[in-house]
């Protein structure tokens, strides 16, 4: 009889402390600001995951929330704060996944039927220089410190950052609110079966700018643009990890897909890249991919091909690493860039397929490299 003993005691302290359940919170209105109308639109549904409580047609939020999105395009037409920049949607603060309708076997064999998050460019005025399109500039999603946000099954465009005022200010444009054109992250940020496309930062991280944990798997992040520093598709810091995803047609002035980089201060932050092809993104250095000295980098089965890098001085165009671009020694620590290469293809990119600017760890199997 003893040996259910501890069944019984742990079933009485579930029974007598309870458990603590997540709530699932149904979107049912179109609009996706908060209007009071006795509908739930994603921003009440934000609220309500964040706060624990009932916000207007929305129920309360109970710990890791779930929203569920309607089979349409939600349009965010003015900024809900101003955290670090106009964002369009309230603050992530806590653990939340926001969820469209397509099932992940669906979603890029009919990606126009996906539910989808945009800004407003209704009719917007495109001039010559991009840096504003007549329509209020605002990122789609910020997140927080401590909090987590999963992104699935998701069609993200028309994220913007920044104005035509900051164009000729260096510092304006380097600073926070030009940075992250769909999504800010400082906390952990997870995207399965997402697709970003048409986003633009005046700074860096033309879609997403992280300093914190992100994990993108089966996406696609496509024709993204950033004009300082770089991260056409992304700017990390952080960890970054992407898997089964394409990065195609992204720009910057320092990795058209991805520039990751060493936090202030650290080196060793990791980069993992499996199964995922990034191809035709174009930029002045790292055509595909841009990194500093302090990092960590894996690719397994990884295809990094057609990518342009080059630079322009005194009439005389330059190779900077089509591929994959390193630069020197960072902050004085004398860290050995680390890369491993498994079963990884670096070929056919215009402007060397690999530039290291300092000596790097390089443990290389399987791979098939062009022109280095």
């Amino acid at each position: 009889m003893y040996k259910y003993l501890p069944i019984k005691l742990t079933l009485g302290f579930l029974l007598i402390f309870g458990v603590s359940q997540a709530a699932t919170i149904q979107v049912n209105a179109d609009a996706p600001e908060q209007l009071e109308d006795g509908l739930c639109s994603i921003a009440e549904a934000v609220i309500a995951a964040n706060t624990d409580q009932a916000v207007d047609g929305c129920s309360a939020g109970n710990g890791a929330d779930t929203i569920l999105l309607e089979n349409q395009s939600y349009i965010l037409k003015k900024a809900d704060n101003l955290t670090n920049g106009p964002n369009g949607l309230p603050a992530i603060r806590s653990e939340i996944t926001i969820q469209g309708t397509l099932s992940n076997e669906n979603f890029f064999e009919n990606p126009q039927a996906a539910t989808r998050i945009e800004r407003d460019t209704h009719n917007a005025i495109i001039p010559p220089l991009p840096y504003t399109d007549g329509k209020p500039p605002m990122r789609l999603f910020y997140v927080m410190e401590e909090a987590t946000l999963s992104l699935k099954n998701l069609f993200l465009s028309g994220g913007f950052t920044g104005a035509n005022e900051t164009f000729f200010n260096f510092e304006e444009r380097n600073s926070l609110q030009n940075k992250g054109g769909a999504i800010f992250n400082l906390g952990t940020l997870n995207l399965q079966h997402v697709k970003l496309q048409n986003n633009h930062a005046v700074g860096s991280g033309g879609a997403i700018y992280s300093v914190g944990n992100l994990v993108i798997k089966d996406a696609r992040i496509i024709r993204n643009h950033a004009e300082l520093f770089g991260g056409g598709a992304i700017d990390a810091q952080g960890s970054l990890m992407i898997q089964r995803t394409f990065l195609v047609q992204n720009s910057a002035e320092l990795g058209g897909a991805i520039r990751f980089v060493s936090s202030p201060g650290q080196v060793g932050n990791k980069f993992v890249s499996v199964n995922s092809m990034i191809a035709d993104n174009r930029a002045f250095r790292g055509g595909a991919i841009y990194m500093d000295s302090g990092i960590v980098s894996r690719f397994l089965h990884t295809t990094i091909t057609d990518n342009v890098a080059h630079t322009f001085d005194i009439n005389v165009t330059g190779a900077s690493g089509g591929g994959l671009f390193i630069e020197g020694v960072k902050d004085n620590t004398n860290h050995q860039p680390q890369v491993m290469l498994g079963n990884t293809i670096i070929a056919n990119n215009t402007g060397n397929d690999c530039l290291f600017e300092t000596a790097v760890n390089l443990d290389a199997t399987g791979n098939w490299f062009g022109d280095n």
